[in-house]
């Protein structure tokens, strides 16, 4: 049982069992042999919510899809920098601040801050003096 619970719990042993279970599948199937998948997938453990959120939101800024967060139409950094997040997590229990002003200028500024510093070598990076300028400014997100 504890078995069972390492492999379905933990998400890279899941993610694992199903790429090689995925690679004997379609290596049979088109008579091929070998790796099928270019990398290992790697997981990110956090047991602190604000930072998990961070590393996700800039997943397409570290990837160098575009520069800023909140331009990636797809993710919850965009939904709350255009008002669309009604159905996300309030930023007064994500930041643990009981003022909503003071909770999206910290989540903002925060947000900035963490997309300064790379998680990996390959990782492009927000500008410091533009997460200064978050960090400063009292808007919701448009830096100015």
């Amino acid at each position: 049982m504890v078995r069972f619970n390492r492999r379905l719990f933990n998400v890279s042993e899941l993610m694992r069992n199903i790429q090689q279970a995925f690679t004997r599948w379609y290596n049979t199937e088109n008579g091929r042999k070998g790796a099928f998948w270019a990398g290992r997938f790697g997981s990110t453990e956090s047991d602190n919510l604000a930072e998990t959120v961070y590393y996700i939101e800039l997943n397409a800024v570290r990837a160098k899809l575009l520069s800023r967060p909140e331009q990636w139409r797809y993710s919850s950094v965009w939904m709350r920098q255009n008002r669309e997040a009604g159905w996300l997590m309030p930023l007064v229990e994500l930041m643990d601040c009981a003022d909503p002003v003071e909770a999206e200028r910290l989540y903002w500024a925060t947000l900035y801050w963490r997309g300064t510093q790379a998680s990996k070598e390959t990782d492009a990076l927000i500008p410091v003096e533009l997460a200064e300028r978050m960090a400063a400014s009292s808007s919701n997100g448009a830096a100015t």
